[in-house]
This record gives C-alpha cells, structure tokens and sequence, in this order.
C-alpha cells in the first residue's frame, strides 16, 4: 500500500534564511561548507536566524537583505509506530488502568502484544539514503517582504565528484512566478541517486524587486548517499560453460523484499537461471517461474542469499570469442523497504579472468555409441591449430596411463606441421580389455617447434560390453 509522504527538514549549508522545522519532531542539521552563499559580484546575503534543531547561524552580510527565504525539506515515508507490550492480568492492574492500556492507539486491536502499531509516526531525523532510491526534496520559496518580487525562479542540481544532475526544469521550461507580499511558490522535485558518497543539492533562486533589479542567492545542503548491497561474484569453468555465483548481501539496517534479480548476460552469451525450480508443481496461479527465493523473499540485515547462473555461448560460432571473454554480464535488482519504498540497482559489467588457451583445439567428431570388449574400435579426432603459430605434431603413448582402453595404432610417430587455422582428422584404434563405462586416455600430442606436450584429454567415456 502506499503511505503519505512526510518531510524532513534539511539545514541549509549557505547563509540565506534558513525555515522552521516541520511537525513530528525537530529536524537534524547537516554540516556547512564553506561555499560562499552569493555569486562573485553579489552585493552580499541575507541575515541569519536560527530555529529550533537548526545548525549554527551563518556569517550575515550588512550591505542588503534578500526579499525571499528558502526553505528545503527532504520527504521521506513515515514509520510504524513502536509499542512496548505489556501483558498483564487485569486483575492485578485493576480495571481502569487495564482500560487504559488497551486502548492505546498505538496498539492494534486484535493483536495487542505485536509490538507494532497501524499508527504512523514523521521522521525524527533526516534518516539515511541508498544508492538506487529515490531522493526527493520539498523546495518552498516565501516572500518576508512587503513588496512584490516577480519573475521569481528556483533552480536545483544534485552535484557529485564526478557528475552534475539538473532536478528542475531549465531554459524555456523553467517556470517563473511572482511572489507578492507573504506569498510562496512551491515545488516537489525527485531524482534518483547512481553514486555512492557525498552529494551536495545546489538551489540557486533568482528573481527581480519592484525596481527591476535582478537578484539573486545561492544554498547548499550535503547529505552522503550509502551502499544498501554488497555484492561479491565468482565464475568457475567447466568445459565450454561457464558458471557465474554471485552472493547479495544487506548490508542496511533494515530488512529488504527483493521483487527482482535478473542477470543480463553480455551479447556473446545466453544465460540459464539455475534457481528456478521445474518441479511439476512449480508454477504460481498466475503462472509466473519459481525460484528457490519465491518462498521467502526478504533479506535480513547482514543476510547473505546467492544466485547462480550458466553460460553458454550464444551460437556455436561464438565458441572461441567466449571462452576468451573477460566481461560476462550485468545484474539487475529491483527491492523495497519502509512502506514500500523503492530501489533499483544495476551492476557495472562483471568482469571474468579466462581461462589460459592452447593453441590446440582437440575434439572427438566420431565415435561408437557401443562397443564390444577385446574388439578394436575408431575413434576419429580433430586437431585444429587455434594459435598463431605454426606446429609440429608428434603422436606419443604412455602405456602406463592408458587404463581399460588400450591404443592399438602405431604409437610415436609423425603427424607433420600445422599451419595457423589449419585442421587435420586423426583416426585412433582402440581396444577394451574390461566392460563397463571406461575412460580414454594415455595419448599425447607433442610440439617440436614450441617444445610442449599436449595430453588428449578431451576424448569422451566409452561404453563397453561383453557381448
């Protein structure tokens, strides 16, 4: 359900007049710089007042006083409020005290020792933001004077270390008004916040006295943008798939309901998401997928889940630029807190270290589906020449590492030079001196040229019976 919004007053960092606090109980102020509160040329700024949780007044300049006063408040959702439960027997208390107790509206109704009321309570304090929320601000310009100010016009920017974001309209869609005595113009802008740290909102307001002279004065209010999720990620090879983990943690205060976690894999690759379930009971009345997090999708502080996925290259043409990427996708998570309160986060791309590749690509392109023991069988090989460089093959047998499946061809013998993207067809005769599923192995293929041994690893199981 959606609450009413409440608002938060933030404490201004230049040295217009500040506001007073809203209702719900005083605002807490955030610290000043030491930015100047007019621009180069300005005659100076307004006196300084303070207020009740207000920060230290600012340095006031005698030579002019501004006609508006700004007032900025951070609107956030309210809270549930907090009650302590205090179970008693009415006979000890007495009836009236017991009363008492029962109907505080603070408590709910049918369950009195739940500890959480249906009453909302405003912010005490300006409260922590996360990055991927939604920072929303309040903007109230009045006019203290008793003369008409007119085109009067508020401007405000979200700056960064590295970014700069307009939050109101500029140029011929910026709104001017006129402020006559006592009168106010205000404003709700929102923007998302994408980087961590500390962030400074700059209003600039502009307008002209009853003489034509344009005015203007400048504010400045800082606030520090925090990480809500710590997500830590690891990629495991096996053959040509490849298997991403990624681990969310909460690292808030505040429990989170995750309504999405979505990898988007990088164009070179097709993901499989390995948390859905493919039980025959596993699809919701509306049909939507299950995953092994649909059953409880919150997060405590400090909790950990983990996802995982599989890789496999988009088109089988892809094969080779895929096991040599080093970047394998993006996550996007979607969650709410307080009230349903939003966030979206989207992960820069997640690196990958590859794997080192031979220059040799060896696979097995036909073989028996069955073959009887004490039988010779064929196997037929490809050897393809990945590097750069040409190589000088040389087929080698180790006996003592050839198991139940013996080579029966000529072993130690010449295969000749492989130019670059060059591919030969081997055929390997085999025996099987036992039944059952038996591994191939005890081949190597050894280059002269770079002087390095290649073991024939890749040949598949074979399947062997006695008759």
């Amino acid at each position: 359900a959606t609450a009413a919004r409440s608002s938060t007053k933030m404490e201004s960092k230049g040295h217009s007049r500040s506001g007073s606090g809203v209702s719900g109980g005083p605002a807490t102020p955030l610290s000043p710089t030491k930015k100047d509160a007019s621009p180069a040329g300005s005659s100076g700024t307004v006196k300084k007042e303070g207020g009740d949780g207000a920060a230290a007044p600012a340095p006031r300049s005698s030579k002019e006083v501004h006609h508006l006063a700004l007032k900025v408040m951070r609107l956030t959702k309210p809270r549930l409020v907090r009650t302590t439960p205090v179970p008693f027997d009415p006979v000890d208390l007495g009836s009236e005290l017991a009363t008492t107790l029962v109907q505080d509206t603070g408590v709910l109704t049918d369950l009195p020792a739940f500890g959480l009321g249906e009453v909302c309570i405003l912010p005490q304090s300006f409260g922590s933001i996360f990055l991927g929320e939604m920072f929303s601000c309040y903007l109230s310009l009045h006019n203290e004077s008793t003369e008409q100010c007119t085109d009067v016009m508020v401007a405000a920017e979200l700056q960064t270390g590295n970014d700069r974001t307009q939050i109101t309209p500029t140029g011929a869609d910026a709104t001017k008004v006129v402020l006559k005595p006592g009168g106010s113009y205000d404003t709700v802008q929102c923007s998302e916040v994408k980087e961590p740290g500390t962030h400074l909102l700059v209003c600039n307001v502009s307008y002209k006295n009853p003489e034509g002279e344009k005015k203007f004065f400048r504010k400045f209010f800082k606030f520090v943008v925090y990480k809500p999720l710590d997500i830590k990620t690891v990629t495991y090879n096996s053959g040509g798939d490849i298997f991403l983990e990624a681990q969310i943690k909460n690292i808030t205060q505040a429990p989170m309901f995750f309504e999405k976690v979505e990898f988007h894999p990088d164009p070179l690759f097709k993901a499989f998401d390995l948390n859905l379930l493919n039980g025959e009971d596993d699809a919701t009345d509306n049909g939507a997928a299950v995953t092994t997090f649909t059953s409880n999708r919150y997060l405590k502080p400090h909790d950990v889940r983990q996802h995982l996925y599989r890789l496999v290259p988009r088109e089988p043409g892809l094969s080779a630029k895929a096991s040599l990427a080093d970047e394998v996708g993006k996550l996007e998570i979607v969650w709410r807190t307080n009230l349903g309160e939003l966030g979206r986060l989207q992960t820069n791309t997640l690196p990958r270290t590859p794997l080192p590749v031979a220059p040799l690509e060896i696979e097995a392109v036909q073989m028996p589906a069955e073959v009887r023991a004490t039988e010779v069988f064929t196997i037929v090989v490809r050897i393809s020449n990945t590097g750069s460089n040409s190589v000088d093959l040389y087929l080698r047998e180790a006996p003592e590492k050839a198991g139940k499946v013996h080579f029966v061809g000529t072993a130690n013998h010449a295969l000749g030079v492989l130019a670059p993207g060059q591919e030969i067809g081997l055929p390997l005769p085999f025996v099987a001196s036992a039944t059952g599923l038996l591994n191939i192995r005890g081949l190597t293929l050894y280059d002269k040229v770079a002087n390095r041994p290649y073991d024939i690893l890749s040949l598949p199981h074979v399947y062997v019976t006695a008759d």
